[in-house]
């Protein structure tokens, strides 16, 4: 009985997670990731849960364009966010967004990890996030893309009623 609900609860599934190439549409792929942003702004989770797949995607871009204006150095993932916003070539960028992404975190840890001020790490952490929400978007991951934008902004307020915004004109 247990192993039962176990299975029809999806615990213990040692299932590979889909591949980018699956045919789940948006708003199946943005379930995987509710509870993530669900943490942080729970109505705006719920309400881009209903949205619809196109809509959501161009929020996506959106909160990704922003947090790529506010945290990542000029010019440094500026094609990535054009195949982004074009709907082309993602497969190409993710590959470049991923070593950034690497490099950022990689820099936040050194930083942080010595005792480095907030001051000296935080740029690094914020275009870590800013491109991991850009690798999410490319991935298909829309909600993930947009809780990564948030985490990659100075001030989430901005982003989040943009957002409860878009949602109310349009729904």
């Amino acid at each position: 009985m247990i192993r039962e609900h176990a299975a029809q609860q999806g615990i213990g599934d040692r299932r590979a997670p889909p591949s980018r190439r699956s045919r789940l549409n948006a708003r199946d792929v943005s379930r995987v990731s509710v509870s993530r942003l669900h943490s942080l702004v729970p109505d705006l989770a719920d309400k881009l849960e209903q949205a619809p797949p196109d809509m959501l995607r161009q929020m996506s871009f959106d909160a990704c364009a922003l947090a790529a204006r506010q945290a990542i150095p000029a010019g440094a993932l500026d094609q990535a966010l054009c195949a982004l916003r074009h709907g082309v070539e993602a497969e190409r960028w993710l590959a470049e967004v991923a070593v950034l992404v690497r490099q950022w975190d990689e820099q936040y840890f050194i930083l942080q990890e010595s005792g480095a001020a907030e001051l000296e790490w935080d740029p690094y952490f914020r275009a870590a996030r800013a491109g991991s929400a850009l690798e999410f978007a490319l991935r298909g991951f829309l909600l993930d893309a947009i809780y990564e934008s948030v985490h990659s902004l100075l001030g989430i307020y901005d982003l989040v009623e943009t957002l409860r915004a878009k949602l109310v004109i349009t729904g």
